[in-house]
C-alpha cells in the first residue's frame, strides 16, 4: 500500500523530564492520536472508496511516525488507542467495512505448561495479505523499528445463519479488535472486546462470552489486554488480575476525566500497572498515561511537527519497573 509521502520533513520535539532507568525495568510509549476522517483535499467527485482508503493512510501514517519516533527513545513496546484507525461516528454496519478486514487467529494452547502454537504469520512484505493495508503496514513498522506494536482495529470474520443462528444478517461479525505484533513483525494475538459500549451494539459485534488473553513479551512480562468499557466489568480484566497478571495494555476512547478518575483508580485499586493509549492528542492537555499501581509514571513527551494532519500527536516514554 502507497502511503502518503509528505511526512518525510517530520521534526521530533521532546517535551518531559529525563527517563530514570533501573535494572529490570522496561521502556513503554502510549500513543496520543486523533483520528482523521476528512475529504482529500484533490477530490473530484464524492468517491466514498478513494476518501476510505485516502483516510487509512494518514493514519496508518501517523502511526508508522510515531512508531519510528519511539524507536529514538528505545521503546520495546507501543500501544495505539481504540478507533484510531476506524471511524468513531459510524452508524450503520456498512460504515465500518471498509476499514475492517479478515484478522488471522493464531493458535496458542497451553498443555501441561507447554506452548504449542502456530506457524508464524508476518503479514508485512505477504502476498497473502496485499489486500490488508492495515495488517501488512504494522507488521512492516514493527519488524523495521524491532518494536512490539499494538493496535485497535475492526476483525472481519465471515458466518452462515444456516449453520450459525446468531450470525448477522450481512454474512460476518465485526468485532472491535486489539493485535499484537512482535519485533519480528509477526502476529502474535488478537483479543475481541468483551463489552462492547451499548450506543455502538448493532454496528460491532460482541462476543458471547468474556474472553483472556495475555501476551508474553520477549522481555519477560506477561501482559493482559482489555479494551475500553470493559474496565467497567469483572471480567476478562479482573480475572486476569486474579491469576496473577500485573501488566495490562489498554487501548481506550474515553474523556479526560475518565483518564484522572475510572482508568486511575482501576490501577490502584487492582495493584496493576497500566499501558493506557487513549484517542485524542494535543500539546498541552494528556490524554493517555502510564500507570503504577495508580500512580501515574514520570514520562518524556515527544511531538510530531510538520504532519498536516496530525500536528499534535504525540507519545508517552515512561520507564516501567516491574
Amino acid at each position: 500500500m502507497l502511503l502518503s509521502t509528505h511526512y518525510s520533513l517530520l521534526i521530533f520535539l521532546f517535551v518531559g523530564s529525563y527517563l530514570t532507568i533501573s535494572y529490570g525495568d522496561y521502556i513503554a510509549a502510549v500513543a496520543e492520536h486523533t483520528v482523521y476522517m476528512g475529504i482529500p483535499p484533490d477530490a473530484t467527485n464524492n468517491n466514498n472508496a478513494t476518501t476510505n482508503e485516502y483516510n487509512l493512510q494518514q493514519n496508518l501514517q501517523s502511526y508508522i511516525n510515531l512508531i519510528k519516533l519511539a524507536t529514538h527513545h528505545k521503546v520495546q513496546i507501543i500501544v495505539f488507542p481504540e478507533f484510531g484507525l476506524t471511524p468513531t461516528n459510524g452508524k450503520e454496519r456498512s460504515d465500518l467495512y471498509p476499514f475492517a478486514e479478515h484478522i488471522p487467529t493464531v493458535i496458542t494452547t497451553d498443555r501441561k505448561h507447554e506452548r504449542v502454537e502456530s506457524t508464524p504469520i508476518i503479514p508485512c512484505h505477504n502476498p497473502l495479505f496485499q489486500d490488508k493495508p492495515i495488517l501488512s503496514t504494522i507488521s512492516c513498522a514493527a519488524k523495521e523499528n524491532n518494536m512490539i506494536v499494538v493496535i485497535n482495529m475492526i476483525d472481519w470474520i465471515d458466518c452462515n445463519s444456516k449453520n450459525d443462528k446468531n450470525c448477522p444478517m450481512d454474512g460476518h461479525y465485526q468485532y472491535n479488535t486489539d493485535v499484537i505484533f512482535n519485533e519480528q513483525g509477526e502476529l502474535m494475538t488478537k483479543y475481541h472486546k468483551s463489552h462492547e459500549f451499548p450506543p455502538f451494539i448493532g454496528v460491532y459485534d460482541q462476543v458471547p462470552v468474556p474472553t483472556e488473553v495475555t501476551y508474553n513479551a520477549s522481555f519477560g512480562i506477561q501482559f493482559g489486554l482489555f479494551i475500553c468499557y470493559d474496565i467497567l466489568f469483572p471480567n476478562p480484566a479482573k480475572s486476569l488480575r486474579s491469576q496473577g497478571i500485573e501488566h495490562f495494555l489498554y487501548s481506550v476512547a474515553q474523556g479526560k476525566i475518565g483518564e484522572d478518575t475510572i482508568i486511575q483508580e482501576w490501577s490502584k485499586a487492582n495493584d496493576a500497572v497500566l499501558l493506557s493509549s487513549n484517542l485524542g492528542s494535543g500539546l498541552k492537555g494528556d490524554c493517555s498515561g502510564i500507570l503504577n499501581r495508580g500512580t501515574p509514571l514520570n514520562v518524556e513527551k515527544y511531538h510530531l511537527i510538520g504532519s498536516e494532519y496530525f500536528p499534535n500527536d504525540n507519545i508517552l516514554v515512561a520507564a516501567v519497573p516491574v
